[in-house]
């Protein structure tokens, strides 16, 4: 019975997670709502890893870079997606050996907040990749290897 329970439950967050991570169509974006970071300033040579800066700001930034320069960005996102899903991993994991009853208390509800967490920042990153992706395409770069897992 308690093996049933932990099953549902692991079956109820592989799909929540795919729902939030694997559901869009390529190309298709959401804004990030909310307060406005600072100006960017000058671009860099590639841009930061940040999913708190807003959308549209990396969407500037993107304008003003050289196709190497998207494609190590674009890079770099990757990978931080490929590293937040690892952790997403381990944490699925540790809930699905987790005693039911540490599931429903205080200690599986910190960890569902946090895969909940780990689901919106990987859904960003995913979002701000997608961005890169798009200019390189739309610069007529090669995308060969950045292309989805």
């Amino acid at each position: 019975m308690r093996s049933t329970i932990k099953m549902a439950l692991c079956c109820v967050l592989v799909f929540g997670i795919v729902g939030l991570t694997g559901c869009k169509k390529k190309g298709q974006e959401a804004e990030t709502e909310g307060a406005k970071t600072e100006p960017v300033k000058e671009a860099k040579v590639q841009l930061e890893v940040n999913v708190k800066k807003a959308l549209s700001d990396i969407k500037a930034e993107t304008e003003k870079l050289d196709i190497e320069q998207l494609k190590a960005s674009a890079k770099k996102y990757k990978d931080a997606v490929v590293a937040k899903k690892s952790e997403l991993n381990e944490l699925m994991v540790k809930m699905k050996d987790a005693p039911v009853t540490q599931i429903l208390e205080k200690e599986g509800q910190a960890l569902m907040e946090e895969i909940e967490s780990l689901n919106k920042a990987i859904a960003a990153l995913n979002e701000r990749f997608a961005v890169c992706y798009n200019e390189i395409k739309e610069l007529g770069g090669d995308v060969s290897g950045l292309s989805d897992e």
